[in-house]
């Protein structure tokens, strides 16, 4: 009948890795609704870490299990009748035993960043036995007390209550739209033996609504531009740009430190950010 959700916690650091705490309450008709295995999260960012995933029913049984420290870049990973099924740039979905009971929460632990203020979480659910890929949405509320031993719920509301907002993480409003800018690897052999053969430009874009103009140039120490790799309207997202160590005319660059430039032009004003790689043979 209706599915409330809530994301613990609701403030977090620009860009920065953070363990979110996602429940959801499943108020449900006895003998009229199927019941669900299966819940997609709405993600900003790639999901970098699932950790416990648990179920607690109304009669007081507990199911879980913790997927911390697993890898994800081979899916599914399956433990018993929990999985982690999908995790892409922007969705997370995971598999449990079907939740039928009205009153029966669910909560998933797993690591992710946000970069624009008001970042909503959506969630929808479904039962994979259905044969139907369309889910339903789960409505922002309060979902359970998420209060944990370094923050505190805010919510005062009664739990199973709606409240606008709850699947929504806020971010302090910064200056910098160009944030985390590295190269990785800071050194690269661009050799053609499939080993550190390039290397990739980093950068996240905050808090942009609009597609702005984005531009990535590589030069060699004394400014003089050897590559322009990148020239693309972007928004807010966490972006890896590759390098193969080649010059415009397709040639592979000497040896030596070059100087990569990211620059950003935004309605609210323009960002440069400065970085070095290396390329060694």
């Amino acid at each position: 009948e209706e599915l409330i959700g809530e994301i613990s916690p609701r403030i977090a650091a620009v860009g920065e890795k953070t363990r979110f705490t996602y429940a959801v309450r499943n108020n449900s008709r006895p003998g009229k609704d199927r019941g669900f295995d299966r819940l997609a999260i709405d993600t900003p960012l790639r999901a970098e870490a699932v950790g416990r995933i648990q179920i607690r029913r109304p009669d007081g049984r507990v199911e879980e299990t913790d997927f911390s420290g697993d890898s994800l870049e081979r899916l599914p990973l399956v433990r018993e009748d929990f999985s982690v099924r999908e995790v892409g740039d922007q969705q997370l979905v995971i598999g449990f035993p079907t939740i039928g009971e009205s009153g029966t929460l669910l909560s998933v632990e797993f690591d992710n960043g946000v970069l624009r203020y008001g970042t909503t979480f959506a969630g929808r659910t479904r039962n994979s036995q259905a044969g139907s890929a369309i889910g339903q949405e789960v409505v922002a509320g309060n979902a359970a007390d998420l209060s944990g031993r370094d923050r505190q719920d805010p919510d005062v509301q009664p739990v199973g209550t709606p409240l606008a907002g709850n699947l929504s993480v806020e971010v302090p409003i910064v200056r910098d739209l160009l944030i985390n800018v590295q190269a990785a690897p800071a050194v690269f052999t661009p050799n053609g033996d499939g080993v550190n053969d390039q290397a990739a430009i980093h950068y996240d874009i905050t808090n942009i609504a609009r597609p702005s103009p984005v531009e990535i140039r590589i030069c060699d120490l004394s400014g003089r531009s050897v590559r322009h790799l990148y020239a693309a309207a972007g928004l807010s997202g966490r972006f890896a740009r590759p390098w193969d160590g080649r010059d415009d005319e397709g040639n592979l660059v000497p040896p030596g430190n070059y100087l990569f430039t990211v620059a950003l032009e935004a309605g609210t004003g323009s960002q440069r950010q400065l970085g070095v790689v290396g390329v060694a043979y």
